[in-house]
């Protein structure tokens, strides 16, 4: 197993061990920072010397300024390991297909830069439930700590020149995971998007639709503008979002006033379904996960049990099972051991 992947493995919780009062509904708050190294072409246009000039420029600058982080250089992950950090939400698809692209990676996995990507350099900070200021102040410190020993590519009018024009100025793109059964059930879900429309964000379903998503998972991103300081934008994304918080909290509870018995009922047969199936799809798996963190919310779960349901959203992926727990890429039969380690997860667990 690779290094990486093993350590990755040992970890407690995808997302960190933090947890505030809005973990029932926000799953994660991920900051993605992006810079370019100022006398370098970007990777997209780049030669494959050029990738590697910035490929060593920027793993010693981390390995300099950040010594305790470990650096991984292009050779060091195979196709399929590269999608895996795709799917832990670290890197982009772009950068799982370079062959110039290398990571730095926190001691807690909870800070990543992708370097050659779509921009040479490109920070993830990602953490548990609703923290706005923490993931935002993470990566602007782990790039101003690379600014003594790189030149990034700068505009005084513009700002950051990166490889997405909607985000250059900041560079700083933020997105939080939220699980919201209550508003998709209650069909008030639109309004939350024309209001995140309104302030500037963008919100979405799983499938990039705005639309009722796998288990009620919707993504909800800001690009912060030029026109708005840093600190008015994350104010602003964090009015908005305790009124998410408050708002699905209140559907949840007209939900269980109106039809207690039959929401019981219907989480039920979602663990005996976990309990005994034994061909089990990715968006089915995610579904059936996503009942289970409401039955916890509502009280009829251990809490810990959240817990294990937030590992699972991640290890169910396909590329995740390959490594975490070691399924031959080859033989095509992933839904049959996402069902197998299902059941054995949920076998002995039972609603209050």
């Amino acid at each position: 197993m690779n290094p990486l992947i093993k350590k990755i493995g040992q970890q407690n919780h995808p997302f960190g061990s933090a947890q505030n009062s809005s973990a029932p509904v926000i799953l994660y708050t991920q900051a993605c920072l992006s810079r370019n190294i100022e006398e370098l072409i970007f990777p997209q246009r780049a030669s494959a010397e050029e990738l590697s000039k910035a490929q060593c420029l920027i793993a010693e600058a981390a390995k300099s300024e950040f010594p305790n982080y470990d650096a991984y250089g292009p050779l060091d992950f195979s196709k399929s390991e590269r999608i895996f950090f795709v799917e832990r939400k670290w890197t982009t698809k772009r950068w799982s297909r370079t062959e110039a692209g290398g990571l730095v990676v926190s001691p807690t996995g909870s800070t990543v830069m992708a370097i050659n990507g779509e921009d040479h350099i490109r920070i993830r900070c990602i953490t548990r439930g609703l923290n706005l200021e923490s993931v935002a102040g993470e990566a602007n410190a782990f790039a101003n700590g690379l600014a003594g020993r790189i030149r990034y590519a700068f505009d005084l009018r513009l700002g950051y020149l990166i490889a997405r024009s909607q985000n250059v100025g900041f560079a700083l793109q933020i997105k939080i995971c939220a699980h919201l059964p209550g508003l998709a059930v209650l069909e008030k879900i639109q309004s939350f998007f024309m209001a995140a429309r309104a302030i500037g964000c963008s919100m979405v379903g799983l499938n990039g639709k705005k639309a009722q998503t796998d288990g009620e998972i919707f993504t909800i991103s800001y690009a912060i503008p030029l026109d708005v300081s840093e600190d008015t934008a994350i104010e602003n994304m964090g009015h908005f979002m305790e009124t998410v918080i408050e708002s699905e909290l209140a559907a949840r509870k007209t939900l269980l006033d109106r039809s207690q018995l039959q929401m019981r009922d219907r989480i039920s047969r979602v663990l005996a379904v976990l309990k005994s199936a034994h061909i089990v799809e990715l968006k089915e798996a995610r579904s059936l996960l996503m009942h289970m963190r409401l039955a916890v919310d509502y009280g009829w779960l251990e809490c810990d049990v959240r817990n294990l349901i937030d590992q699972l959203l991640i290890d169910m992926q396909t590329h995740h099972l390959f490594h975490c727990y070691e399924i031959p890429i080859h033989l095509g039969m992933e839904s049959t051991f996402r069902a197998e380690i299902l059941r054995n997860k949920f076998q002995s667990i039972a609603l209050l």
